[in-house]
């Protein structure tokens, strides 16, 4: 049995994003312009942000034969928007979603000769090439968007998705990237509409889950104020700190320039890379930025790689912890590929159980066994024939799990005995 496929529920996620096909090489190196290699291996995979995300939530939310979700949890449901091309390749991807526990009634899907004009338009599925380097499982991606081009958010089309009769929750997690066009509109609807009439009578209290990957430079600073969970990579972090003091005016040049120099201390001894600390520090500046002035800002997570991740959060009291990653030796990293994506889910699967945690029911041994299994017993050490990520989840935040002390919520729980959760 799965996760309720309506969505009038106590907790309704909504994820928002890409479906792609993507098209994986591996090899020991890349090769050079004008060059031609022999690869030592080719894989078709099913991907996409939006996709890998949602299935992430799935398997770790996925109810048991008795109709319970793993945590008692009879009032969550999940749904999938996006879009994919009457295509090969768009039909493999639906039949995909169908073994899994997921609403995605509201992928949309594009015919092809349709007529515009004096134009035909031949609609794609997003695709993406992916070279995979064999001996760090590093990989380069070149994405084509398709059919993402097309999917319009406007507010007739967010008022059919969360307002008529669709989205009748207490509570909307409104999961999103940067992989569709509109991203931006949604956030704004979804900030817009976070106290209408609905909410009065206890239902639709809009969360916007954000992960601002593949990073765009929004000039509107007043944009991130409008998120309740950012989570974003090291580089996306610098990116967001470098847009904010060259676009913000009320910041005196003294003050940009002194902000600077806390981050760039390691240039002096020829190091051009951010310690640990500078991190701790540029997390805790994001946070207090977007969080003042009306911004509502109740949890920020920056992943660092292989070291770890810092998270920043409201409990009672701003407060930050930094998880360390669980070593993995470099030769049984295979790829990296969605792992992001999959710690992003989890996540989200994390928020959604707070519920039981403020009401002082704490996971058990068993309950982290059942979401270590579902997370995936070899995380990074082996490929996958359908996601790349499914068989060898997080690289970047070491979802080890094949003991249970290497589960990510276990150390969560062992960092932290309060709660984590969305404020508004």
């Amino acid at each position: 049995m799965g996760l309720k496929t309506g969505t009038k529920t106590e907790t309704c996620i909504t994820v928002i994003g890409s479906l792609n096909y993507d098209l994986v090489t591996y090899t020991s190196v890349f090769p050079k312009v004008g060059e031609t290699i022999e690869s030592n291996d080719f894989e078709p995979h099913i991907g996409g942000k939006g996709l890998n995300e949602s299935i992430s939530i799935s398997k770790l939310l996925t109810k048991s034969d008795d109709g319970k979700d793993n945590y008692g949890n009879e009032n969550v449901s999940l749904r999938l928007i996006g879009c994919v091309a009457d295509d090969t390749f768009g039909k493999e991807i639906l039949g995909y979603l169908k073994t899994f526990n997921l609403n995605y009634e509201y992928v949309k899907i594009f015919k092809n000769n349709n007529v515009k004009g004096d134009e035909i338009i031949k609609y794609k599925t997003p695709v993406a090439v992916i070279l995979v380097e064999d001996n760090i499982g590093e990989n380069r991606i070149l994405f084509y968007p398709g059919t993402n081009n097309y999917l319009k958010f406007d507010n007739e089309y967010l008022n059919e998705l969360f307002l008529n009769g669709n989205g009748k929750s207490k509570k909307n997690l409104i999961v999103i990237q940067n992989e569709i066009p509109d991203f931006i509109n949604v956030i704004n609807w979804a900030d817009s509409n976070r106290k209408n009439e609905d909410y009065e009578n206890g239902y639709n209290n809009y969360q916007v889950c954000y992960n601002p990957s593949p990073f765009k430079e929004i000039n509107d600073l007043k944009f991130w104020k409008k998120i309740d969970l950012l989570i974003m990579n090291e580089i996306e972090s610098i990116n967001l700190f470098n847009l904010i003091i060259t676009i913000d005016s009320n910041l005196s040049e003294d003050h940009k320039q002194e902000l600077i120099n806390q981050f760039n201390q390691n240039e002096a001894n020829g190091n051009d890379k951010l310690k640990l600390c500078d991190y701790k520090k540029l997390s805790n500046f994001l946070f207090d930025y977007i969080n003042n002035s009306e911004g509502s800002l109740s949890c920020l997570i920056v992943t660092l790689g292989s070291v770890g991740s810092i998270i920043n959060f409201i409990d009672n009291e701003k407060k930050q912890l930094f998880l360390k990653s669980m070593s993995l030796a470099r030769e049984k990293i295979v790829d990296t590929t969605g792992a992001g994506d999959t710690f992003f889910g989890a996540i989200i699967s994390q928020i959604t159980l707070n519920e039981n945690f403020q009401n002082n029911k704490k996971l058990n041994t068993s309950d982290y066994k059942k979401l270590a299994r579902s997370i995936g017993k070899h995380a990074r050490s082996r490929r996958s024939s359908k996601p790349s990520w499914l068989g060898r989840l997080c690289s970047i935040q070491n979802f080890r799990t094949r003991r249970i002390d290497e589960c990510p919520l276990h150390h969560l729980r062992q960092s932290y005995s309060g709660t984590i959760s969305l404020q508004r």
